[in-house]
């Protein structure tokens, strides 16, 4: 901590006392917003990049399963085949 030779007091004491302060007056502390919206930005940017591969992928393998470009040799075909989930249509009833 830093004497302040102005004051007499130290400054984190000073710092501290303001934040006491603000949270009494019913102010959140800045500190505390800056490092909620970092998490949430970070969050975000997560997702979204989550979403973003997600996307890709599906939009990839909807390409490659599409049409007759896909020929297996004899004996070589894969089970379950990684295209059927692709080519059936599930449908969902509600009672």
């Amino acid at each position: 901590m830093v004497k302040s030779f102005i004051t007499g007091t130290a400054q984190g004491v000073t710092d501290s006392v303001k934040r006491v302060t603000n949270i009494m007056k019913g102010r959140p502390d800045p500190h505390a917003e800056k490092q909620a919206a970092a998490q949430i930005k970070q969050q975000l940017l997560s997702e979204k990049k989550n979403t973003a591969v997600n996307d890709w992928s599906r939009d990839l393998q909807k390409d490659f399963c599409n049409g007759s470009e896909i020929k297996y040799q004899t004996g070589f075909k894969p089970s379950p085949d990684p295209c059927a989930s692709l080519n059936t249509t599930t449908s969902t009833t509600s009672q």
